[in-house]
Parts: C-alpha cells; sequence; structure tokens
C-alpha cells in the first residue's frame, strides 16, 4: 500500500509513541491488533493493510517470529501499550467512545 509522506509520517508517530516494546514476543498481540487500534481509535487513523504495518514495525525495530504466518505477525510489543488499552476501551464502550489525539 502506497501512502502519501504524510500518511507515512503520522503512522511512524502513533507506532513510536503508542506502543510499547518488551523483549519477548506477544502471542497476544498481532497485526490486525496494531491495524485496528490505528484505523479505529485515534483521531487521524486512516485505512492500513497488514502488510503496511509489518513493514513498519520491523523498520522501527519491533522483532517478530514464524513469518510464514504473514499477514499477521505476532512483534515484542507489550498488550498494555497505550494504543493497546484505548482499543480495548473502545471494543467495549463502542456506542460512547471518542477518539483520542
Amino acid at each position: 500500500m502506497k501512502l502519501s509522506q504524510e500518511q507515512y509520517d503520522i503512522l511512524m508517530d502513533w507506532l513510536e509513541r503508542y506502543l510499547t516494546p518488551t523483549k519477548a514476543i506477544n502471542p497476544k498481540v498481532d497485526t490486525s491488533d496494531i491495524r485496528k487500534a490505528f484505523m479505529d481509535t485515534y483521531s487521524h487513523g486512516f485505512y492500513l493493510d497488514n502488510d503496511t504495518i509489518n513493514c513498519a514495525m520491523r523498520k522501527l525495530g519491533y522483532r517478530v517470529t514464524h513469518l510464514e504466518s504473514d499477514p499477521y505477525l505476532h512483534f515484542n510489543v507489550s498488550s498494555q501499550s497505550p494504543a493497546l488499552r484505548e482499543y480495548h476501551h473502545f471494543l467495549s464502550n463502542q456506542s460512547t467512545y471518542e477518539k483520542y489525539e
């Protein structure tokens, strides 16, 4: 997926600010969770495909295992990352949820 420079900058900034790396791969968080957190809960979010998330995460130095499960990769990212906490809050309160900036 081709992103504009502005979209790329927004995505990379969001990943750096709202995801927390861990030492170990987290089997509870995959590409889809990260993509949906960005699209559904971030006020500046926009549509992304799985490959775009995978490439951006790897560019930022996140590790993955089992590349054969592409496009749903698991990363060394904390389930308690701010973005993922917001996404889980959104899932439980969709009718009253307001996107964050």
